[in-house]
């Protein structure tokens, strides 16, 4: 029993190799394939491998500030520019908004509710 066991361990440390996401296998994992139990890695498909990048892409911090965007501060002139080009922008659209607009239907009655329907109670048949 200690023989098999002994065997099993060597096997989980020849096992221990590099997967497909260039993670180290667990010796457990290694002993476990070696006696059937785990499944083999499976196989990289072609197109997979040629969309990986070829470096690790590195650690990428995430409670840290971006960096601020390159761009420049606008003047006041061309802010007042930019309002006033908005603005008449948001003018013609309602002034198109209200040419096009059709009337509205006539408001429409609600439906009368249909009669509800008394069951009518059978006679017996002879």
């Amino acid at each position: 029993m200690a023989l098999s066991g002994a065997a099993l361990l060597a096997a989980g440390g020849a096992a221990w190799a590099q997967s497909a996401y260039d993670e180290p296998e667990s010796p457990l994992h290694g002993v476990a394939r070696a006696i059937g139990l785990a499944s083999p890695e499976p196989k990289v498909e072609d197109f997979v491998k040629e969309s990986r990048p070829n470096a690790p892409t590195g650690w990428m911090p995430v409670f840290t500030t971006p960096p601020e965007p390159d761009s420049q501060v606008r003047s006041p002139d061309s802010l007042n520019a930019m309002d006033a080009d908005l603005n008449a922008t948001a003018a013609d659209h309602q002034k198109r908004l209200a040419d096009s607009a059709t009337p509205a239907p006539a408001a429409a009655q609600p439906a009368k509710p249909k009669p509800k329907k008394t069951p009518v109670a059978q006679k017996p048949s002879n």
